[in-house]
């Protein structure tokens, strides 16, 4: 996602709430012609000043996800699966 999008739609979210800052910020579309690295980077300076504790993705698979990790060159240190908490239970 591209950097303007995502800090013009993270102020209007705390404008509308009320609120200083997300605990999580979640990022639920991916935008193929942005580079991995710019959204992580675009991501992580959020959480650098303070408007957003920590952040993520949703609606990506595990191997999605760690390839846009790689790419960006960021260490991965934990993923989840996909799977709903009803299919993990029955599991």
């Amino acid at each position: 996602m591209g950097r303007a999008r995502v800090v013009r739609q993270l102020e209007s979210s705390l404008e509308r709430l009320q609120v200083d800052r997300f605990d999580l910020s979640l990022a639920h579309e991916l935008e193929l012609d942005t580079p991995p690295a710019n959204m992580v980077e675009t991501f992580q300076s959020l959480a650098d000043v303070g408007l957003a504790r920590a952040w993520g993705l949703t609606n990506v698979t595990a191997q999605e996800l760690l390839l846009i990790l790689q790419r960006a060159g960021q260490p991965v240190s934990r993923t989840r699966s996909p799977s709903s908490s009803a299919e993990t239970r029955r599991a």
